[in-house]
Protein backbone atom coordinates (compact mmCIF):
# COMPACT_ATOMS: atom_id res chain seq x y z
CA UNK A 1 0.00 0.00 0.00
CA UNK A 2 1.43 3.46 -0.76
CA UNK A 3 1.90 5.44 2.14
CA UNK A 4 0.19 9.03 2.12
CA UNK A 5 1.71 11.41 4.58
CA UNK A 6 -0.85 12.74 6.92
CA UNK A 7 -0.25 16.23 8.23
CA UNK A 8 -2.52 17.04 11.37
CA UNK A 9 -2.56 15.38 14.55
CA UNK A 10 -5.83 13.59 14.71
CA UNK A 11 -8.24 12.87 17.38
CA UNK A 12 -9.70 9.46 17.54
CA UNK A 13 -11.74 7.05 19.88
CA UNK A 14 -8.81 4.41 19.89
CA UNK A 15 -6.10 1.85 19.64
CA UNK A 16 -7.15 0.55 16.63
CA UNK A 17 -8.42 3.87 14.89
CA UNK A 18 -4.38 4.95 15.22
CA UNK A 19 -3.54 1.60 13.99
CA UNK A 20 -5.55 1.78 10.59
CA UNK A 21 -3.87 5.01 10.05
CA UNK A 22 -0.73 3.64 10.55
CA UNK A 23 -1.14 1.76 7.68
CA UNK A 24 -1.99 5.14 5.73
CA UNK A 25 1.02 6.81 7.49
CA UNK A 26 3.30 5.18 9.65
CA UNK A 27 4.33 8.62 10.95
CA UNK A 28 0.61 9.91 11.63
CA UNK A 29 0.49 11.76 15.28
CA UNK A 30 -2.92 11.05 17.00
CA UNK A 31 -4.98 11.93 20.41
CA UNK A 32 -6.66 8.77 21.74
CA UNK A 33 -10.14 9.59 23.44
CA UNK A 34 -9.90 6.06 24.67
CA UNK A 35 -13.67 6.14 24.83
CA UNK A 36 -16.83 8.42 25.19
CA UNK A 37 -15.09 9.72 28.90
CA UNK A 38 -13.26 12.83 27.24
CA UNK A 39 -12.17 14.67 30.37
CA UNK A 40 -10.58 18.28 31.13
CA UNK A 41 -7.07 16.72 30.86
CA UNK A 42 -7.46 15.61 27.22
CA UNK A 43 -9.90 18.64 26.13
CA UNK A 44 -6.51 20.62 27.49
CA UNK A 45 -4.05 18.24 25.57
CA UNK A 46 -6.05 18.76 22.92
CA UNK A 47 -6.15 22.84 22.81
CA UNK A 48 -2.38 22.92 23.45
CA UNK A 49 -1.64 20.87 20.54
CA UNK A 50 -4.61 23.11 18.04
CA UNK A 51 -2.74 25.71 19.33
CA UNK A 52 0.64 24.67 17.42
CA UNK A 53 -0.54 22.55 15.17
CA UNK A 54 -3.63 21.51 12.84
CA UNK A 55 -5.79 19.15 14.74
CA UNK A 56 -8.69 17.11 13.04
CA UNK A 57 -11.25 15.21 15.09
CA UNK A 58 -12.16 12.06 12.97
CA UNK A 59 -14.48 9.52 15.46
CA UNK A 60 -16.62 6.68 14.43
CA UNK A 61 -19.87 7.70 12.70
CA UNK A 62 -21.84 6.61 15.44
CA UNK A 63 -23.68 8.36 18.58
CA UNK A 64 -20.52 7.51 21.27
CA UNK A 65 -18.27 9.06 18.07
CA UNK A 66 -20.97 11.78 18.18
CA UNK A 67 -21.18 12.62 21.40
CA UNK A 68 -17.05 12.58 21.71
CA UNK A 69 -16.88 15.33 18.84
CA UNK A 70 -19.76 17.55 20.59
CA UNK A 71 -17.83 17.17 23.54
CA UNK A 72 -14.48 18.53 22.17
CA UNK A 73 -16.04 20.91 19.47
CA UNK A 74 -17.83 22.80 22.36
CA UNK A 75 -15.05 23.22 24.71
CA UNK A 76 -12.62 23.96 21.47
CA UNK A 77 -14.91 25.86 18.97
CA UNK A 78 -13.61 26.29 15.68
CA UNK A 79 -11.59 23.22 15.76
CA UNK A 80 -11.51 20.61 12.40
CA UNK A 81 -13.82 17.97 11.74
CA UNK A 82 -13.56 15.02 9.45
CA UNK A 83 -16.48 13.04 9.03
CA UNK A 84 -17.06 9.29 7.86
CA UNK A 85 -20.44 8.10 6.38
CA UNK A 86 -21.76 5.37 8.51
CA UNK A 87 -21.32 3.39 4.72
CA UNK A 88 -17.47 3.62 4.87
CA UNK A 89 -17.25 2.61 8.19
CA UNK A 90 -19.11 -0.67 8.20
CA UNK A 91 -16.84 -3.90 9.34
CA UNK A 92 -16.10 -6.46 7.02
CA UNK A 93 -17.87 -9.42 6.86
CA UNK A 94 -15.20 -11.26 9.46
CA UNK A 95 -16.09 -8.87 11.82
CA UNK A 96 -19.60 -9.51 12.53
CA UNK A 97 -20.41 -8.30 15.74
CA UNK A 98 -18.33 -5.07 15.45
CA UNK A 99 -19.78 -1.49 15.22
CA UNK A 100 -19.26 0.95 12.85
CA UNK A 101 -15.63 2.35 13.13
CA UNK A 102 -12.75 4.49 11.62
CA UNK A 103 -10.77 1.39 11.85
CA UNK A 104 -12.66 -0.60 9.11
CA UNK A 105 -13.11 2.81 6.63
CA UNK A 106 -11.45 2.28 3.30
CA UNK A 107 -8.22 4.53 2.75
CA UNK A 108 -10.05 6.89 0.46
CA UNK A 109 -12.80 6.96 2.43
CA UNK A 110 -10.09 8.36 5.23
CA UNK A 111 -8.19 10.73 3.39
CA UNK A 112 -11.38 11.94 1.63
CA UNK A 113 -12.35 12.63 5.09
CA UNK A 114 -9.37 13.97 6.24
CA UNK A 115 -8.70 16.34 3.18
CA UNK A 116 -12.99 17.84 3.34
CA UNK A 117 -11.65 18.34 7.25
CA UNK A 118 -8.74 20.58 6.18
CA UNK A 119 -10.85 22.92 4.56
CA UNK A 120 -13.16 23.59 7.47
CA UNK A 121 -11.51 26.45 8.61
CA UNK A 122 -12.40 28.04 5.81
CA UNK A 123 -15.03 30.77 7.35
CA UNK A 124 -17.84 32.26 5.52
CA UNK A 125 -20.30 34.76 6.50
CA UNK A 126 -23.50 33.92 4.01
CA UNK A 127 -23.68 30.15 6.30
CA UNK A 128 -27.32 28.56 6.87
CA UNK A 129 -30.00 28.89 9.44
CA UNK A 130 -32.33 26.49 11.04
CA UNK A 131 -35.21 28.81 8.89
CA UNK A 132 -33.11 28.23 5.61
CA UNK A 133 -33.46 24.46 6.34
CA UNK A 134 -36.91 24.85 6.76
CA UNK A 135 -37.53 26.59 3.17
CA UNK A 136 -35.54 23.61 1.33
CA UNK A 137 -37.69 20.78 3.33
CA UNK A 138 -34.66 19.62 5.59
CA UNK A 139 -36.64 20.05 8.65
CA UNK A 140 -40.45 19.57 9.45
CA UNK A 141 -41.00 18.21 6.18
CA UNK A 142 -42.52 14.57 5.38
CA UNK A 143 -39.21 14.19 3.13
CA UNK A 144 -36.94 15.91 5.70
CA UNK A 145 -35.46 13.11 6.87
CA UNK A 146 -34.36 11.61 3.28
CA UNK A 147 -33.54 15.14 1.99
CA UNK A 148 -30.94 15.29 5.08
CA UNK A 149 -29.57 11.93 4.48
CA UNK A 150 -28.70 13.03 0.96
CA UNK A 151 -27.06 16.08 2.11
CA UNK A 152 -25.15 14.17 4.59
CA UNK A 153 -23.67 11.82 2.34
CA UNK A 154 -22.95 14.17 -0.42
CA UNK A 155 -20.91 16.04 1.72
CA UNK A 156 -19.52 13.32 4.12
CA UNK A 157 -21.02 14.50 7.31
CA UNK A 158 -21.87 11.63 9.09
CA UNK A 159 -25.20 10.89 10.69
CA UNK A 160 -27.20 13.82 11.56
CA UNK A 161 -30.22 14.92 13.09
CA UNK A 162 -32.78 18.09 12.21
CA UNK A 163 -30.90 19.78 15.05
CA UNK A 164 -27.26 19.32 14.14
CA UNK A 165 -27.34 19.88 9.81
CA UNK A 166 -27.21 23.30 10.30
CA UNK A 167 -23.82 23.34 12.37
CA UNK A 168 -22.57 20.77 10.64
CA UNK A 169 -22.68 22.64 6.82
CA UNK A 170 -21.41 26.02 9.26
CA UNK A 171 -18.54 23.66 10.01
CA UNK A 172 -17.91 22.72 6.49
CA UNK A 173 -18.67 26.66 5.74
CA UNK A 174 -21.55 25.49 3.09
CA UNK A 175 -23.39 28.16 2.00
CA UNK A 176 -27.09 28.52 0.74
CA UNK A 177 -26.54 29.13 -2.35
CA UNK A 178 -24.36 25.93 -2.77
CA UNK A 179 -26.88 23.55 -0.84
CA UNK A 180 -29.83 25.34 -2.94
CA UNK A 181 -28.02 24.51 -6.35
CA UNK A 182 -26.77 20.50 -4.97
CA UNK A 183 -30.50 19.87 -3.61
CA UNK A 184 -31.87 21.13 -6.82
CA UNK A 185 -29.38 19.54 -9.49
CA UNK A 186 -28.53 16.58 -7.44
CA UNK A 187 -31.56 15.18 -4.83
CA UNK A 188 -34.35 13.46 -7.23
CA UNK A 189 -35.98 12.10 -4.19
Amino acid sequence: MENKKIQAVIVVEGKKDTQRLRLIDPEVRTIETRGAAVNSELISLIKKVNQKEEVIILTDPDFSGERIRRLISTEIPGIKQAFLRQKDAIPGKKQHRASLGVEHASTSAILGALAQGSETAKKRTDLISQSDLMKLKLLNSPEARHRRKFVSNYFNLGYVNGAHLASRLQLLGVTLNELEKILSENYDG
